[in-house]
């Protein structure tokens, strides 16, 4: 009993008498007398080599913090949490949907598979742009189909929102409608076909562990395949034919 609580009072003294800490990136405790902090390596002396007789050498790339006698702290930045500048780690597949739409008389539905290096997607819309006027109406009916590519630029989530960034993306959309003119001079119904191509930006911003916002906008030219289409807003597209601008806000999620 007597040499139970000798060894006791040794190990407590030995504690007391421990200077600084480092914590590994594993979990891993390491009690010692660190000599110096550089940028690339921590020295340091075990706690028995008294003498110094014995200097190690340790990479800070497996250093998670490190604590000095006096209780002062100095953290280093792990990299499991920040993916700044950094690539995404897995693949995420998502669907999402243009709130915009809701406004512009249009209903859309996306599919994107996003990859460390690039995202695709692939969306359909429909939409319906009627217009009354005191001598007829008009009313354009279609449907649309969306191709994109995604690059990412910049990159700001965290460990638990790591879906954050800006993408520069390239598309093409092909609408297929068809515009109906009812006026007291008689009725047409014009068909037409159109192929849309430009270049956007996008912030994409994960609002929760399943759900994220995204903001595009971009310019983009439009060209009728085959016959004339009238010059009004559909879905995305600002107008007809030309250079237009192009943009939205959905909302999706996560799978």
């Amino acid at each position: 009993m007597v040499r139970l609580f000798i060894i006791l009072l040794f190990l407590m003294a030995y504690g007391a008498a421990a200077q600084d800490l480092i914590v590994k990136k594993s979990g891993e405790v390491i009690y010692c007398n660190i000599e110096s902090v550089e940028d690339y390596y921590v020295q340091f002396y075990e706690l028995a080599d008294t003498s110094k007789s014995l200097l190690y050498k340790m990479d800070v790339a497996i250093v998670k913090k490190i604590a000095f006698a006096g209780n002062n702290e100095l953290p280093f930045e792990d990299e499991n949490n920040f993916t700044a500048d950094k690539d995404l780690n897995g693949s995420y597949t998502m669907v999402e949907t243009n709130v915009d739409g809701l406004l512009s008389d249009y209903a859309s539905l996306h599919f994107q598979f996003l990859r460390s290096k690039y995202a695709i997607d692939i969306g359909f819309k429909r939409f319906s742009s009627p217009s009354n006027f005191f001598f007829g109406s008009f009313e354009d009916n279609g449907s649309m189909v969306e191709l994109g590519v995604s690059l990412p630029m910049k990159i700001f989530g965290n460990e638990n929102r790591p879906l954050r960034g800006l993408y520069l993306r390239a598309f093409t959309i092909y609408t297929a409608g068809n515009f109906t003119n009812n006026s007291q001079f008689g009725g047409s119904i014009v068909e037409y076909n159109q192929i849309s191509l430009g270049v956007q930006g996008v912030l994409h911003y994960q609002i929760a562990s399943s759900f994220y916002l995204k903001v595009y906008y971009g310019l983009g030219g439009t060209i009728q395949v085959d016959s004339f289409g009238p010059p009004v807003r559909r879905a995305d597209l600002s107008g007809g034919d030309g250079l237009q601008s192009i943009y939205g806000v959905r909302i999706g999620y996560i799978f």
